[in-house]
């Protein structure tokens, strides 16, 4: 169980580097310059970016196992409300 969750986590970080590594090349691309003092906003900008997908991502995976207004999950049907 150990293992799986350290394996878990070393793929998110591993796509999490490659996704600033994709920011960085898509900054240099179109022209800008790192910033010399204060934060990244490019960079943090993806990254929310990121976050919004994720979590929009996982709210239209639970909205497909739980249909809104059934009141119930579709994956074994026994915890659906019957209709009156």
């Amino acid at each position: 169980m150990v293992l799986c969750l350290v394996w878990a986590a070393n793929a998110v970080a591993s796509l999490l580097q490659h996704w600033v590594s994709f920011l960085y090349g898509l900054r240099s691309a179109i022209g800008l310059r790192p910033p010399v003092a204060g934060p990244d906003y490019f960079i943090l900008g993806g990254m929310l970016a990121l976050v919004l997908l994720a979590i929009a991502s996982l709210a239209v995976a639970y909205s497909a196992i739980v249909p809104l207004g059934t009141g119930g999950c579709v994956l074994c049907g026994a915890c659906q409300s019957s209709p009156a």
